[in-house]
Order: C-alpha cells, then sequence, then structure tokens
C-alpha cells in the first residue's frame, strides 16, 4: 500500500519476490569478491545460464493455468539460487581453506533470523498503537538494524580488523572490549 497505493493487490507477487532479493544481494557481494580475484568470467557464465534456467522455467511453468504468473516469479527465485551457488562455490574454490562457514553463513545468517524476528515482532506490536504507516514501518526497520548489529557483536563474527574497517570503528571496539572486560571480571566474582 505504501510503495504502490493505487496497485496493491499484487502484494502476494511483491512478497514471494521478497525471497529473491535475499539470493541477488549474496550474489552481488560474492560477484565483486570475484572480480576482486580476478575470476570475471565466473559471474558472466554463472548469469548466462541462470538465464537459460529462467527463460526454460518460465516456458514451462505461465502456461500452466495453477501457476500463471507466479511461474515467472517461481523461475527468477530459482535461477537466483543457481547463480548463487555457482558463485559461491567458485569464491569457495579461490579462498581454499580461508572460507568460514561458521563465520560467513552461520553467524550472518543467524543475526538475519533474529533482525527478521525483531522487526516482525516490532511490527506487531506497533500496529495499532502507530496510525501513520510509514512510521509504523521505520521503526520495525530501525529495531531490526539495531538487532542485526548486536547479534553480530555478541556472535563475535566480526574480528578486530573488520570492526576498525566500520565508521566509528575504533570506538566501537573499544567499547566492546570493555564490555567483555568486564564480563569476565563479574564472572570471576
Amino acid at each position: 500500500m505504501m510503495l504502490f497505493p493505487n496497485a496493491s493487490s499484487g502484494e502476494f507477487v511483491y512478497q514471494i519476490s521478497a525471497i529473491s532479493i535475499i539470493f541477488i544481494t549474496l550474489e552481488q557481494t560474492i560477484n565483486g569478491a570475484l572480480q576482486g580475484l580476478g575470476k570475471v568470467n565466473v559471474p558472466v557464465i554463472a548469469f548466462a545460464l541462470g538465464g537459460i534456467i529462467k527463460l526454460i522455467l518460465n516456458l514451462v511453468l505461465i502456461p500452466i493455468k495453477k501457476i500463471g504468473i507466479y511461474g515467472a516469479i517461481i523461475s527468477s527465485i530459482i535461477s537466483d539460487i543457481f547463480i548463487f551457488i555457482m558463485c559461491f562455490i567458485s569464491l569457495k574454490k579461490c579462498l581454499y581453506n580461508k572460507f568460514s562457514i561458521n563465520k560467513f553463513i552461520v553467524k550472518p545468517m543467524i543475526s538475519s533470523i533474529v533482525m527478521t524476528a525483531i522487526s516482525y515482532i516490532l511490527y506487531s506490536k506497533l500496529v495499532g498503537k502507530i496510525q501513520n504507516n510509514i512510521i509504523l514501518l521505520l521503526t520495525s526497520i530501525i529495531g531490526g538494524i539495531i538487532a542485526y548489529i548486536i547479534s553480530i557483536i555478541l556472535l563475535k563474527t566480526l574480528d578486530k580488523e573488520e570492526i576498525y574497517m566500520i565508521p566509528y570503528g575504533q570506538k566501537l571496539f573499544k567499547t566492546i572490549e570493555r564490555k567483555n572486560s568486564k564480563h569476565k571480571q563479574n564472572q570471576r566474582v
């Protein structure tokens, strides 16, 4: 309703399409890393094959009456998943043993789940209390962002060098270190 007030009846299409945003974002990040490593052909090949998969699935799924337009969405999601997997495997091969699934997949995924849950809970709790949809949505998004940052810090996803690369990272790292030292002192007592 907020983004497309005159075409809000297609909200379910937008909701399903949002799944592909996850893989598109991951693809873009991985492709940047692959290009930095000199593997510029991998994303091109992955996107070409993904496009072929999407075309074939569109031709098969869209004519099915029960699926219809949703076939285009399903084919997009499957294509994006394929592209992501292909680029991810290539990046993993380039990094050999430097790649930690726990650090780069598990911990960010946990943080994303926490962020999603907090955003949903905030939205659900405030839906009747805040009448302005934009303020309601922004409150939920900002709450989710804060939850994600806290989760990343608590899970110790970033090391010192990575935190230093963030704006005001040195101050943030010193604050985290103080909290950790106070926590360790309290555990000893």
